[in-house]
């Protein structure tokens, strides 16, 4: 019994070894056909480890693009393994027939492509769902199907071309009143072959040409059949009858497209034709006449056996085609649009339609070039107007500097900065000039030279009242065809402001007869730096023959003195101290000699916090005037202590200065940004009067600079524009 155990062992391990070879047979998922030309994929079930299929793949999904007998071993985690085979078959994709590649059709005609009926889908390339279609036209036509295996594929594309059939009209007479021979004729065209029947007349000549002669005994019908050859053999055939009837008068039909017209265009008139004779009623004796004008026509016709007749008579209207005006700008800026818009004074459009395809009458442009709108009335007469849209003039900032340093300036006064010169363009508009902080005492404006309008200078006026520096961008903006702008940055300081008081006094003109009592008005402007004075003291002095002062109103007589021909009078304002007073002296014109006098201004005390500070008026001076015995004058003239102006030609600075008072002149010119230039003019003392000094500026590049002049009396700043 021990001896069979070794046996039992062997046995129950070849078993397990052939239950462990032993494969199932797994589902494999996919489509049993494949349309050729499409592509599936072949699924093996999920679960296994290793997956070998027979075309090499070891994915568990593959994709195939043929048919055939396909196989895949499915290995699980323990090494078991499971196979699967299945067979897909190609099926060829429908390819349907339709017609021959190239078809011909006679115009009018209609023919009818068919598709085969076995198939489950069509889809022509017109829209159409039938196995068969219609078609009328010419084109490229054909089909797409679906058959009963889902397959789909499309028809070879066929090529229809239509025949022209011929077209005529048959000219001749189609009314006879007796026996006679009349003749027949339809247009001559190469390729085309005619045949003529001729009912209740004879012809007398060939019916094989493009005219016959047929004799009539009576009405009747006359027909031309005309055939032309298609490529494929076949023929495309057209028939045109007249029918001829027999009167006692003739009676001429006549033929036109059109009644209606527009002013500018034409139309023609004509008659069935095959008549011996014409008299139209503008005179013509030819078959047909072209209509230009608005009017009454007929035409009157005789035929070889002398019957006549006339037509019935027709009017022609002529319409006007309509005036239009298009209204808008013709520049264009960069990165701008405009808006055009046509408009007709008659108001008699009703369509409007741009050469771009957009309606209506008005249109954006955004690019340049020509723009051309179609105006359309009622009456269908047309009429077009270009508008042509051209680059804007943009103006050029390139001269400007966008920097300027002004050289140190005493507080209080007033800088007037020529920021540059503008070439003012053609249909040059606006010039403005922004401040970005106007209560901080910066000013605007510009100004254009009377000698050279081209030119515009744009000019910053700077005051600053106490001591430090101002820094202000100015903002320059041109308004022409285009606007641009620019920003200028000026920097300026201003030094230590001095304690004084300046008084200002202005005067009217007073005329009066000799004796007679003088009112004399003047006002006086008291303006200061830091805080107004408590008091101030005007003294006048003038000739003593002149004036006799007998009392002030608005101010108080605080010295009186005569001298030998003099009279000096001090008066102290009323207070409270004001920047403006108004004084009025009353007195008496006397008639002694001289018959003239300058009224001078003598001495100004204003008192501050118990300080007297002196100061003198730098504002003219009062005149009293004698003009003969009867009368004296007396008048108030204002003049400033000094002014200067300053030219720039031939390399060479000129500067006028007119002064009241003598001067200490020095100056020196600058560039706009605030550096020197070198040209220095030198110290000099100038007595009243004009003076022209001439300082040598050669080699100056062009552009801006600015002379500094300084004075025992103040300083001012010209601008100097060198082209």
């Amino acid at each position: 019994m021990n001896s069979l155990k070794p046996f039992f062992f062997l046995a129950v391990i070849a078993l397990l070894a052939t239950v462990h070879a032993a494969r199932a047979t797994v589902v494999v998922d996919g489509p049993r056909l494949l349309c050729e030309g499409a592509s599936a994929t072949l699924s093996a079930p999920v679960g296994y480890r290793l997956y070998a299929w027979s075309t090499g793949a070891r994915t568990r999904v593959i994709t195939i693009t043929q048919g055939g007998r396909f196989t895949v071993v499915c290995t699980d985690s323990l090494g078991n393994m499971d196979s699967a085979d299945v067979t897909v078959t190609m099926v060829p994709k429908p390819r349907p027939t339709i017609g021959n590649p190239v078809q011909f059709l006679c115009r009018g005609d209609v023919a009818r492509l068919q598709a085969p009926p076995q198939y489950r889908l069509y889809r022509w390339n017109t829209g159409e769902s039938e196995s068969s279609i219609s078609i009328a036209s010419a084109g490229r036509y054909w089909v797409d199907v679906i058959d009963s295996n889902g397959c789909a594929g499309s028809s070879d594309t066929i090529t229809v071309t239509t025949i022209n059939r011929p077209e005529a009209r048959i000219r001749g007479q189609d009314a006879v009143c007796g026996v006679g021979e009349y003749r027949y004729s339809v247009d001559s065209v190469p390729g085309v072959r005619y045949s003529w029947t001729v009912v209740g007349g004879q012809p007398v000549s060939a019916t094989s040409n493009a005219s016959v002669v047929v004799r009539w005994p009576s009405g009747g019908r006359i027909d031309v059949r005309m055939e032309v050859d298609r490529p494929d053999g076949q023929v495309c055939v057209s028939t045109v009858s007249l029918v001829v009837r027999r009167s006692t008068r003739l009676k001429p039909e006549l033929r036109f497209r059109t009644l209606q017209i527009c002013s500018g265009d034409s139309l023609v008139l004509s008659t069935t034709g095959g008549f011996s004779s014409y008299r139209w009623n503008t005179g013509s004796s030819a078959d047909s006449i072209v209509v230009t004008t608005e009017g009454l026509y007929w035409v009157e016709v005789g035929d070889p056996a002398g019957c006549v007749g006339s037509s019935d008579t027709v009017r022609v209207f002529v319409y006007p085609v309509p005036t239009i005006l298009v209204n808008g700008p013709d520049a264009l800026c960069p990165g701008d649009t405009i808006t055009i818009v046509a408009s007709s004074p008659t108001n008699d459009v009703v369509r409007w339609v741009w050469q771009d395809g957009i309606t209506g009458p008005e249109r954006r442009v955004y690019a340049l070039g020509a723009y051309t709108v179609t105006a359309t009335t009622l009456n269908g007469c047309s009429a077009q107007y270009t508008w042509v849209v051209r680059p804007g003039i943009v103006p050029d900032l390139s001269r400007f500097t966008r920097s300027i340093v002004v050289p140190p300036s005493q507080a209080g006064t007033a800088l007037v900065i020529p920021l540059d010169t503008i070439r003012a363009p053609l249909r040059m508009r606006t010039i403005r000039v922004v401040a970005g902080s106007p209560e901080r005492g910066v000013r605007t404006t510009f100004w254009q030279d009377d000698q050279n309008p081209a030119y515009v200078v744009p000019v910053a006026t700077i005051r600053f009242d106490s001591v430090g520096s101002v820094v202000q961008t100015i903002r320059i903006v041109v308004e022409g065809e285009c606007t641009d702008s620019i920003d200028i940055r000026i920097e300026a300081s201003f030094e230590q402001l001095p304690d004084s008081i300046r008084v200002r006094v202005e005067g009217s003109d007073v005329t009066a007869e000799a004796g007679a009592s003088v009112e004399l008005p003047f006002r006086v402007f008291v303006r200061s730096t830091r805080t107004l004075p408590t008091s101030v003291t005007v003294g006048f002095s003038w000739h003593r023959s002149v004036f006799f002062l007998d009392s002030v109103v608005g101010a108080t007589i605080v010295a009186y003195a005569r001298q030998t021909d003099s009279v000096h009078v001090a008066m102290a304002l009323d207070e409270p101290i004001g920047e403006s007073h108004q004084i009025r002296c009353y007195g008496r014109a006397l008639m002694g000699s001289p018959w003239k006098s300058r009224v001078h201004i003598d001495t100004i005390a204003a008192t501050v916090q118990r300080d007297t500070i002196i100061t003198e008026s730098r504002d003219g001076s009062l005149v009293v005037l004698g003009c003969g015995l009867p009368l004296r004058q007396m008048l108030f003239g204002a003049s400033t202590v000094w002014q200067a102006a300053v030219t720039f030609s031939a390399s060479v600075l000129t500067i006028a200065v007119e002064s009241d008072v003598p001067l200490i002149l020095s100056g020196a010119l600058y560039t706009s940004s605030g550096m020197r230039t070198g040209i220095e003019l030198e110290r000099q003392s100038l007595p009243p009067g004009v003076h022209a000094l001439t300082e040598p500026a050669a080699g100056l590049a062009s552009g801006l600079y600015l002379l500094r002049l300084e004075t025992n009396h103040g300083q001012r700043l010209l601008p100097v524009v060198i082209l």
